[in-house]
């Protein structure tokens, strides 16, 4: 599950954030070395400047 947000300052410069979360099958559970099981969230920011 994702959802991003966007922001476009102007032509050359946006922003963007995010969340993403994974829901650990059995495979991520059970893979060698594989840390506990919970499931786990990212969250993120990013810009991007073109010229």
């Amino acid at each position: 599950m994702e959802l991003t947000v966007r922001y476009d300052f102007n032509s050359s410069l946006n922003f963007e954030t995010g969340w993403t979360h994974l829901f650990k099958g059995a495979f991520a559970k059970n893979a060698p070395n594989a840390p506990e099981g919970k499931d786990i969230d990212y969250f993120y920011v990013q810009s991007l400047l073109r010229f």
